[in-house]
């Protein structure tokens, strides 16, 4: 109970410390929680433009740097549960999205949201009929991708915490 104590002396003092120094909340937020985030990836092993798959535990997670910031997903598309790894990236205006080269659906790499549902069979173009039937399978209609709160730290390395999710990518 002593070294308990000891802990939340030292964890109010930094907060105390932080508040008078006039921090941003967010900061005092974070200095006064545990953070569950994993170490995954160093950020140059992931150039701009590319993906790469990791770990955090036993969730396989799909680290994604477009244009400089790095974002972190469930690789497994809500719809079918196939894989988003070899998904498209491209800016549709209102944000990053990664397209299922399956069914052509597509979510917003930074909340995940469906922008998307189910454009085609397989990706083959004029097949936009079956893939509305497809559509109607698997998982609820426009269900979210999985995102994951990401941060690179003062080394490079690229932290994921699967415990945060709805809110993805971290500036590089």
């Amino acid at each position: 109970a002593r070294l308990q104590t000891e802990s939340n002396v030292r964890a109010l003092g930094m907060l105390k410390l932080l508040r008078a120094n006039g921090a941003p909340i967010g900061a005092i937020y974070r200095a006064g929680r545990r953070m569950a985030s994993t170490k995954v990836a160093k950020v140059n092993e992931i150039p701009s433009g590319e993906k790469k798959m990791v770990k955090v535990g036993e969730q396989e997670v799909l680290l994604v740097n477009h244009e400089n910031t790095i974002y972190a997903l469930n690789p497994k598309c809500p719809h079918l549960g196939l894989s988003l790894k070899s998904g498209k990236i491209t800016d549709d205006g209102q944000g990053p999205v990664i397209t299922c080269k399956f069914h052509q659906s597509k979510f917003n790499l930074k909340t995940g949201e469906c922008a998307a549902w189910s454009q085609s069979f397989l990706g083959i173009p004029g097949t936009g009929i079956i893939g509305g039937v497809v559509g109607n399978m698997g998982g609820p209609k426009h269900s979210p991708a999985t995102v994951y709160s990401v941060e690179v730290d003062g080394e490079g390395s690229v932290m994921v915490d699967i415990s945060k999710t709805g809110q993805s990518g971290c500036k590089v």
